[in-house]
């Protein structure tokens, strides 16, 4: 039985992509271009997967996940970005956006776009099966 899945990127052609990808494979995929319109998705739906990219208008996904850490427990985060820097609220200091995934340990996998579907789909499949 498919699982609800949440892709939140702020590349609607992506976000798209994903979303076909994901009904492909019989998940029921749900939408969002920032971290603030995912929260909105959250609290009014059950969801069982969080796709997001890190670098974000409004709301990053490092912010997103550390929402989603202290109210959604539960929820199971791919982290999906091209890499890059990026300036914390915390902190004036910028670094790698993969150390910042992984330091914070917001995320239960991270994919580096672009990323092989196959890859997705594997980490989609040992998180939530």
């Amino acid at each position: 039985m498919g699982k609800n899945i949440l892709v939140v990127d702020d590349v609607a052609t992506l976000r798209r992509e994903l979303v076909f990808l994901l009904e492909d494979e019989d998940h029921n995929p749900f939408e969002a271009e920032n971290g603030i319109k995912a929260i909105e998705v959250l609290e009014n739906n059950t969801i069982d997967l969080l796709i997001t990219d890190i670098m974000m208008p409004e709301m990053d996904g490092i912010e997103l996940c550390s929402h989603c850490r202290n109210y959604f427990p539960e929820l199971k985060i791919i982290v999906i970005s091209g890499g890059g820097n990026l300036s914390t609220a915390e902190t004036s200091d910028q670094s790698d956006i993969f150390t910042q995934v992984t330091n914070s340990n917001c995320a239960d996998a991270v994919l580096k776009k672009p990323f092989d579907y196959d890859q997705l789909v594997d980490a989609i499949d040992n998180l939530i099966e």
